[in-house]
């Protein structure tokens, strides 16, 4: 038997009307139900000081202000039996700024695999049973603004359609600072007039997984930052620099440091943060 192609249908329910070719009154009609490439599936909810709502378009609206960085609201759904083992492609075409998104498979194991949109596609694991969509905020400022994002199969990323499901409950979701503690303590103090040029320099293991550093300013411009650095002094990321994601695939060692340039003056109090987001 051949095969039958349809474009241009509507999301929803409708029909075909198939017909003979050598006897036209031979025909019958078939119901058809056309589903969106947007595998994600969520909807409103109100956690951690954000409030989420779907939008007329079906895309979502965050608005709101956490108490703190990386909190924010996830929503967790079956994945199809159709696209399990098959490769899929995530994208974020929009999310205002303070906002990150990204999602994860998973089973009753734990996290299979992380799309992030610095590493979109991965091929879903036959184990995968669930995928879990998250919004966050990489600041405490109030944040104001639509969120549209996919997942859908295949290798190649297309233009943004609502997905299927927008009336998903979602939960709150609240993550670790990993950033090495001094003395205990996440919070740093300094007071200097001016600071001499030097470092505080801690060190670690990240353990292989994805990560996320928000955003730290402690006073502006580049004189005086915090940073990753690997142990042969290459920078990984700096905290005046945007917010960044990443992808370790083992295990490895850090150096994270709090550095200052000779002749600032500086009286500031700052929390470095680091968040494993898988």
């Amino acid at each position: 038997m051949g095969s039958i192609t349809v474009t241009g249908l509507a999301m929803g329910d409708t029909s075909l009307t198939v017909t003979s070719k050598t006897v036209p009154s031979v025909k019958t009609t078939v119901p058809v139900t056309v589903l969106s490439r947007n595998l994600l599936s969520y909807g409103p909810a109100r956690e951690n000081g954000l409030t989420v709502s779907v939008n007329d378009d079906g895309s979502l609206h965050v608005s709101g202000q956490t108490a703190a960085a990386n909190q924010g609201i996830k929503w967790r759904f079956p994945i199809p039996d159709d696209v399990r083992g098959k490769t899929v492609t995530y994208r974020l075409a929009s999310a205002p700024a303070g906002v990150y998104c990204y999602a994860q498979s998973r089973n009753t194991g734990g996290v299979l695999s992380t799309f992030l949109s610095s590493d979109p596609t991965h091929t879903l694991s036959a184990e995968a049973t669930e995928i879990e969509f998250r919004v966050a905020t990489n600041t405490t400022n109030p944040v104001d603004g639509d969120i549209r994002v996919q997942i859908e199969p295949g290798e190649t990323a297309t233009t943004w359609m609502r997905p299927d499901d927008t009336s998903l409950s979602g939960g709150g979701l609240e993550l670790a600072n990993l950033w090495p503690p001094v003395r205990g303590a996440d919070q740093f103090r300094a007071d200097a007039h001016p600071v001499g040029g030097g470092m505080v320099r801690l060190a670690g293991t990240l353990e292989a997984g994805a990560y996320h550093a928000p955003q730290t300013t402690i006073i502006d411009g580049p004189d005086v930052y915090i940073d990753i650095r690997t142990i042969d002094d290459r920078r990984i990321w700096c905290g005046y620099e945007p917010g960044m994601t990443f992808t370790l695939a083992e295990p490895t060692a850090y150096r994270f440091g709090i550095r200052f340039s000779a002749g600032q003056t500086l009286a500031a109090t700052f929390t470095p943060r680091l968040y494993r987001i898988d």
